[in-house]
């Protein structure tokens, strides 16, 4: 968790790079709120590769558990429909998080303020076992990075 550009995506993405090489990998780059359970639900399942099968969370958590899979919300704050049905695709994506808990890991990154939001009046926020909450970077820390990064 952290604002916008205090590197949560590189961090997912250093963290990823030194997973097992059998481990499936999902993607998914949020840009966009759902104002509905099925528009969630079918994002979800066509970015998993789901073709020609009913959409809900029980055929989609039954697709997901069939592999070893670690899904990542790049942008969770993305999916929040700012309106007052708002919740209802968040509410898909707690009970979607609760049937794969044993099966798929689940991670994202987040907007501080919106996670603080999450937390009050949303599941999903209770189904993440932790949470590491990121800071902006000094100009020190940043000039660091740079060099760091074209070091690699």
């Amino acid at each position: 968790m952290g604002e916008r550009g205090c590197g949560r995506t590189s961090l997912l993405r250093v963290v990823l790079a030194g997973q097992a090489p059998g481990r499936e990998i999902l993607w998914l780059a949020a840009d966009r709120p759902f104002d509905t359970r099925l528009q969630l639900l079918k994002w979800i399942g066509r970015s998993a590769g789901m073709k020609g099968h009913h959409i809900d969370v029980m055929t989609v958590a039954a697709y997901l558990r069939k592999r070893d899979k670690l899904l990542v919300i790049d942008g969770l704050e993305h999916l929040l429909d700012r309106s007052a049905g708002g919740l209802v695709a968040l509410d898909a994506l707690a009970e979607l998080m609760t049937a794969t808990r044993r099966s798929v890991t689940w991670l994202a990154t987040c907007e501080r303020g919106v996670w603080a939001l999450l937390q009050e009046i949303s599941p999903v926020a209770d189904l993440f076992d932790e949470v590491v909450y990121l800071k902006p970077l000094s100009v020190d820390g940043v000039e660091l990075a740079i060099q760091r990064r074209h070091a690699l």
